[in-house]
C-alpha cells in the first residue's frame, strides 16, 4: 500500500524541479550558451524558483531514502539488489545521456562526465551511492557504524578532488539516510503505538519534542557540524514526515467513507498518474526546454513574463507525463503478450 505522504510529497517535487528548470530556461540562461528567453522576470519568481529547487532535490533525496526501506523485505541477495538498482537507475542515465549529448551538445556544462555531469542527469548517481551505501542495513551487522565511518571517509574525499558526484553525494547524502531512518522509524513503531491509549496525544508530545530539539539543535549545534550538511534539513523532514504519515494513517477509515466521485477522484487519479511517472518526467523535462530553447531563441524577449511562464512550464510538463505515461502503457501491452 502507497504512502499517501510520500505520493504527494513526490508529486510537489516534480513540479517543483520542473518549474525551478523553466525558470532557468527563460532568464537564467542554460549553459554554456547564455540563452535567455526573456529579459527579465520578477524579482519573487527568481526567489520562488531558488526555494523550488531546494523542495525538488532535497524532497526527491528524502522520499527515495524512505521508499529504500520497503527493499528490507524483499531479502534480495546483494547481487541480485545492485543489478535491480542499474537498470533502473544508471541504465537510463546513460541512454537519456547519450540522447543529450546527440541533441543538444551546446547546451550543458563542461563538467566531467559532460552528458552526466554537466545536465540535470547529475543527481541519479548520486543517488544510486546514497542506495548503496544504505543497503549495507540490508546485508551487515553494524552498518550504523560503517555509514558513519565512509561519511568521514567522504568528507576527506571532498577535500582532494572536485568532482561533483563526491560532493554531491556528501550534500545530500544526510537528508537521504534521515528518509530512510525515518520510515524505518515509523513502522517499527506501529507495534508500539497499538499499546497506547491515547495514541494522538502520544504523537503531539513527540512532535512537540522533536520540534523543540531541532530548534536547540539549529541555533545552538549547526556551527559545529559544518562540516556535515543538510542534517538539520534531514531532521526537519524527518518529523513532518512521521507526523503526517500518522495523520495521514488515523484518518483513513474516514477519508474512504467520504471518497466517491467528482473532483476527489479527478485530484487523486491525477496524484497518482504523475507520482508513477515522476521518474520519467524529471528524465524528460529538461528535453522538452531544450527544444524550447533551441525554436524560440531570442523571439520571446518582448513578450510578459506571466504568459511565456506558464505557457512553457505547462507544456513541457504535459509533454513529459504524456510520454512518459505512453511509453508504459506501451511496455506493460508488451509485457502481457509475453506472458
Amino acid at each position: 500500500m502507497r504512502n499517501p505522504v510520500l505520493q504527494h510529497w513526490r508529486v510537489l517535487a516534480c513540479i517543483s524541479i520542473v518549474f525551478h528548470h523553466t525558470i532557468c530556461a527563460l532568464y537564467g540562461g542554460w549553459p554554456p550558451s547564455g540563452y535567455q528567453l526573456i529579459d527579465a522576470i520578477p524579482s519573487w519568481a527568481n526567489a520562488l524558483s531558488g526555494q523550488a529547487k531546494a523542495l525538488g532535490l532535497d524532497g526527491f533525496t528524502f522520499i527515495s531514502g524512505a521508499v529504500l526501506y520497503y527493499s528490507m523485505n524483499k531479502h534480495l541477495s546483494f547481487f541480485r539488489f545492485v543489478w535491480n538498482k542499474v537498470k533502473r537507475i544508471l541504465v537510463p542515465m546513460l541512454v537519456f545521456a547519450l540522447l543529450y549529448k546527440i541533441l543538444f551538445p551546446t547546451l550543458m556544462y563542461s563538467t566531467f562526465p559532460d552528458p552526466i555531469n554537466g545536465t540535470h542527469l547529475w543527481y541519479l548517481p548520486m543517488i544510486f551511492l546514497c542506495i548503496m551505501i544504505v543497503s549495507l542495513h540490508f546485508y551487515t551487522r553494524n552498518a550504523f557504524l560503517w555509514i558513519v565511518l565512509l561519511c568521514f571517509v567522504l568528507r576527506k574525499c571532498t577535500m582532494y578532488t572536485d568532482f561533483r558526484t563526491i560532493h554531491e553525494l556528501y550534500c545530500f547524502f544526510p537528508i537521504f539516510y534521515a528518509g530512510f531512518l525515518s520510515n524505518y522509524l515509523l513502522h517499527d513503531c506501529q507495534q508500539i503505538r497499538q499499546h497506547l491509549k491515547n495514541p494522538k496525544q502520544y504523537e503531539r508530545y513527540i512532535l512537540f519534542a522533536v520540534v523543540v530539539i531541532l530548534i536547540l539543535f539549529y541555533s545552538k549545534v549547526t556551527h559545529r557540524i559544518a562540516n556535515f550538511p543538510n542534517i538539520s534539513i534531514g531532521l526537519l523532514y524527518s518529523c513532518i514526515f512521521i507526523a503526517l504519515s500518522w495523520a495521514a494513517k488515523s484518518n483513513t477509515n474516514t477519508t474512504e467513507q467520504t471518497t466517491g466521485g467528482g473532483i476527489r477522484e479527478i485530484y487523486n487519479k491525477l496524484v497518482s498518474l504523475i507520482d508513477r511517472n515522476s521518474f520519467a518526467i524529471y528524465l524528460l523535462h529538461q528535453f522538452g526546454l531544450n527544444l524550447w530553447i533551441v525554436a524560440c531563441g531570442t523571439r520571446l524577449r518582448e513578450m510578459s513574463f506571466y504568459w511565456v511562464m506558464p505557457c512553457i512550464f505547462l507544456t513541457v510538463f504535459l509533454f513529459s507525463l504524456g510520454l512518459a505515461e505512453w511509453y508504459g502503457q506501451l511496455k506493460r501491452i508488451i509485457k502481457n503478450q509475453h506472458k
